[in-house]
């Protein structure tokens, strides 16, 4: 509608049509194609043959029955994808149907019965654009100097206003604007009717008369009106595909789970980022952090508790970075921090702290409180690189170095790591085809030896590696390695049945059977298959179970109390004996090492060498053992006071370099014979 309610054309009406984003046609009475738009042509003719032939003949067939009810109708067009046709009949029967084509998805705004004339003249014809504009399914928009000159019902709906005279009394067409858009179209629309080039066809976040956002398709050319210029826009209302392209994009650039930047958002703000610190001459930083006992609260709780767990860290850390820093998830466990506008690698330090601080709280799940810590790896830029991939390599090794370290603390890139990196990874290698080829480990056996009665009373397992060109290999080095690679099940596993092997060896040589140790890894132990393996082996081997014992840190038995007490249970029902390693350097409590099925109890080297000075904590897990019913070993034992002590406080059982080192089977047969030839050898002197 115009303010005066009529349309008044400049020039020929298809112009008015020839933009419009949708097919319009207008059919004469015998259904011949009078008139058809850009849309139109490119509607029609792309279709295949046969589908073009049979649309034409609905439009016709409908055509026939509108003009002969009077009353407008529906057709489909297609497949219901494709596109539904609606009708509009003239009032008085003049013998010309015209009608447009919206796609199935758009907004249902269907016409109303609206008079058409017949195409006998060139007024009837323009009588029918006039019709069509009236009654587009498009909104329609004229204005000038953003005073509104026209405006259908089509666009009133739209825009939720109760009629198109609404609109027109706006004091502004922009108030239909949502205000971060007003200034970018103000500048399009002064460059059209400048001549300037600037685009027909974009979108827009509009508001609705109620104040709800929507978006908009608008199609947007130059026409004359009342012999001056202005501006007419047609509207389509493409909220809920807008919406859906939000929702896909927010899929592909953030974690569905936490709300966090995902991977790919990550890095394209970590190149960002790198750039503006390239161009203000800045200092920024790439902290990754994972969980170090996410693994043990998934396998505790459930997965469900685990995603709880993520969530609430990821709050925690949005909680403590400052509001220039960018947070991502990237993956299981494993977040990354970008800051910038730094001013030293003590910043990076700091934010790390900070976020150390915010996760020591415990975090409630499945209704008990869980305690979870992170290890972080710190990279600068562009100190370190101002390569995406390369400050992610750095600070992946960082962090790994920081989790070696002993967990919960954070760590800093530096050339040394780099170096450590690709050894380690050559180990990997190596130790890989160790394994496969059962060439290079060897296990060596350090004595047990009771003081007080002098004797032999097993030996522990050590696995040790040479390799022809590294040399040999500490075990601190490639223990870690097979650990993280997954290496350790295999290695494990040959370390029991190279011991079961061992212990029948010996007796071929005249020795009584010897029992061996044999230390678990915490990846072994959580096997759910531990019990019969370890089983299957003792038959395979005819031994008597009692002469395999297996050593568990401390630390493993108390990450899944429940589960830790089901697998020792089932290897003590199976003869095999049982000792708590390093005992002391972890965080068990007498109520729960009530509930273990152990047998021994190892205190650990570093107690044992501060007995000389301070022997306080050497006594109190000596009488612990003693109160639980366990018997006590001592370990790292080098010289005759420490000895002493430990005899003179109840430990009988030790093994230590005082004795004897690791050494390898036969230097074992040699010793064994040497020491049953001195009495008194292995007894400590009073």
């Amino acid at each position: 509608m115009t303010p005066d309610g009529n349309i008044q054309f400049d020039g020929e009406p298809a112009d008015y049509f020839s933009l419009n984003p949708m097919p319009v046609i207008i059919l004469s009475s015998n259904a011949f194609i009078q008139y058809r738009n850009e849309a139109a042509v490119k509607w029609i003719d792309s279709k295949p043959e046969a589908t073009r032939e049979a649309d034409l003949r609905n439009i016709r067939q409908m055509a026939a029955s509108v003009l002969k009810s009077g009353t407008s109708g529906e057709v489909q067009i297609g497949p219901p994808e494709d596109c539904t046709c609606f009708m509009v009949v003239p009032e008085k029967h003049s013998g010309t149907v015209c009608f447009q084509a919206m796609p199935a998805s758009s907004q249902d705004v269907r016409p109303k019965t609206t008079p058409v004339a017949s195409t006998d003249s060139a007024e009837h014809f323009h009588d029918g654009f006039r019709s069509l504009i009236e009654n587009s399914l498009q909104g329609i928009l004229i204005h000038r100097d953003w005073q509104p000159i026209f405006a259908n019902d089509a666009l009133a709906r739209i825009f939720g206003y109760p009629e198109a005279n609404a609109i027109l009394e706006l004091d502004n067409v922009r108030e239909l604007y949502a205000e971060h858009e007003r200034d970018r179209l103000k500048m399009f629309n002064k460059t059209r009717l400048a001549g300037g080039e600037v685009p027909e066809i974009y979108e827009f976040e509009a508001l609705r008369a109620d104040g709800t956002s929507i978006w908009i398709q608008t199609t947007v050319r130059v026409v004359n009106w009342n012999g001056e210029r202005a501006t007419q826009h047609w509207f389509i209302d493409v909220t809920e595909r807008k919406r859906a392209e939000q929702r896909l994009a927010r899929l592909a650039s953030y974690d569905v789970l936490t709300g966090l930047a995902n991977r790919a958002m990550f890095q394209s703000e970590l190149r960002q980022s790198i750039a503006q610190v390239g161009r203000t001459g800045g200092i920024g930083a790439l902290i990754l952090l994972d969980l170090d006992n996410f693994k043990d609260v998934n396998d505790s709780h459930c997965h469900p508790a685990g995603d709880t767990l993520l969530k609430r860290v990821a709050q925690r850390l949005v909680s403590r970075i400052r509001e220039t820093d960018f947070v991502a998830r990237l993956g299981g466990d494993e977040f990354a921090i970008v800051a910038n506008n730094l001013k030293s690698a003590n910043d990076a330090a700091a934010i790390a702290e900070m976020v150390k601080d915010a996760l020591a709280n415990s975090i409630e799940l499945d209704g008990t409180d869980t305690f979870t810590k992170a290890s972080f790896g710190i990279t600068m830029f562009p100190e370190d690189s101002s390569d995406p991939d390369v400050l992610l390599k750095n600070a992946d090794m960082a962090l790994y170095h920081a989790k070696n370290a002993g967990r919960g603390r954070f760590a800093f890139y530096n050339a040394d790591l780099n170096a450590q990196a690709i050894r380690r990874k050559d180990l990997e290698t190596a130790l890989r085809m160790a394994v496969t080829d059962d060439i290079g480990l060897y296990l060596k056996y350090q004595p047990k030896v009771d003081i007080v009665q002098g004797e032999v009373v097993g030996v522990e397992a050590l696995l040790r590696w040479s390799h022809e060109t590294y040399g040999e290999i500490s075990p601190v080095e490639f223990i870690p390695i097979a650990e993280t690679s997954g290496l350790i099940v295999e290695i494990g596993d040959w370390v029991l049945r190279k011991s079961c092997e061992q212990i029948l060896k010996w007796q071929t040589l005249g020795l009584p059977p010897v029992p061996i140790a044999v230390n678990l890894s915490a990846v072994q132990f959580k096997r759910t298959d531990l019990v019969e393996a370890v089983g299957k082996l003792i038959g395979e081997f005819q031994i008597e179970p009692s002469w395999l014992e297996l050593e568990i840190t401390e630390s493993m038995i108390m990450d899944n109390v429940e589960e830790t007490v089901a697998a020792l249970h089932g290897l003590h029902d199976i003869g095999v004996s049982l000792a708590i390693d390093d005992f002391g350097t972890g965080h068990s409590s007498l109520a729960y090492l009530k509930r273990f099925p152990m047998d021994k109890l190892k205190i650990d080297r570093s107690f044992v060498n501060d007995v000389v000075d301070d022997a306080a904590i050497a006594q109190i897990i000596i009488n612990l053992a003693k109160q639980l019913n366990l018997s006590v070993i001592a370990e790292g034992v080098e010289n005759v006071p420490q000895l002493e002590f430990l005899r003179q406080n109840g430990c009988a059982v030790v093994q230590g370099y005082h004795f004897a080192p690791p050494i390898d089977p036969m230097a074992f047969v040699d010793w064994y014979v040497e020491k049953k030839c001195a009495p008194g050898a292995l007894k400590t002197p009073r």
